[in-house]
């Protein structure tokens, strides 16, 4: 069978029975995955050896910019591919993870942040959409593909609640906001557009580019020494309502995330936090008072 031909039926299969989040995600890792095959000679299912993962990932590290994280994440599409053909394959050793972690906001950067977005001009550009985007990443913690979604029959000003319909997992669900977007919110509503971000120049809804556009700006008039971007505002928000002992299910239920240990890995539990949590249940205190 030719490798295309086991992509194509498990597309076929992914877009009947898995979110489109899912399905796009095998679809990007299959392109890329096509390139490396053909590039190393593997043209049809009966060209698999022993060295298959190793040779096409060698051929990723050294032709692609791709971290190894999202190698391994190609490897892994490619197994459950020909798994679900029931064809044999080789084992994968994973290759180390060179992911650079990253970390919420501090304080002092996200007072620049504000005061940044505090100072635009609403009435120019898309100065309005940016800004509430920002806001909305902070107050919601939302993904940058569900905030492009949002319309504005979805928000429910009432109850401070905004519905989700298309999110990374397929799954319905409610996100909150507060004071921090509520007044641009509201402004933007006055606007009568369908989508909660649009673009004015365009007179269309804002597409991933034009909000990358704007982080790529934010960073170089802010010069931080660590970027500010869309999945570092969601984790701000994660890290914010962790600090203020919200419960960490809660948390997973307001990221969207389909299992608890993704939480778990995405929030970052620091010295702070353990000191604090130290002295609260310190065990000795009484015992030792005098």
């Amino acid at each position: 069978m030719l490798f295309e031909d086991v992509f194509f039926r498990y597309l076929s299969f992914a877009r009947k029975y898995r979110a489109s989040g899912t399905a796009k995600y095998y679809q990007k890792n299959f392109k890329l995955l096509g390139r490396a095959l053909e590039a190393c000679g593997y043209h049809d299912t009966g060209d698999i050896d022993d060295m298959m993962y190793e040779r096409i990932s060698d051929w990723m590290i050294r032709e692609t910019d791709k971290k190894h994280s999202k190698i391994n994440d190609a490897m892994s599409c490619l197994s459950t591919a020909l798994k679900r053909e029931r064809i044999a394959s080789p084992y994968f050793q994973k290759l180390k993870d060179d992911t650079e972690p990253f970390i919420e906001l501090s304080d002092d950067e996200l007072r620049l942040l504000l005061g940044y977005v505090k100072q635009l001009d609403i009435t120019k550009s898309n100065n309005l959409s940016w800004s509430l985007a920002v806001l909305l990443f902070l107050d919601t913690g939302v993904r940058l593909s569900e905030i492009l979604d949002i319309e504005f029959r979805k928000v429910d000003f009432e109850n401070h609640m905004i519905l989700l319909s298309h999110t990374k997992n397929g799954r319905k669900r409610y996100a909150f906001f507060g004071s921090l977007s509520e007044d641009m919110l509201k402004e933007a509503y006055k606007r009568k557009r369908k989508y909660v971000l649009w673009n004015d120049i365009t007179d269309t809804r804002l597409n991933k580019r034009s909000l990358e556009h704007f982080f790529d700006k934010v960073n170089r008039d802010l010069d931080l020494e660590d970027r500010i971007h869309p999945h570092r505002l969601r984790k701000t928000f994660a890290m914010g309502m962790l600090m203020r002992g919200c419960p960490v299910t809660t948390i997973s239920v307001l990221l969207g995330h389909s299992d608890i240990r993704q939480t778990m890995n995405y929030l970052r539990i620091g010295s702070i936090m353990a000191r604090q949590d130290y002295i609260d249940h310190y065990p000795y205190a009484e015992k030792t008072a005098v």
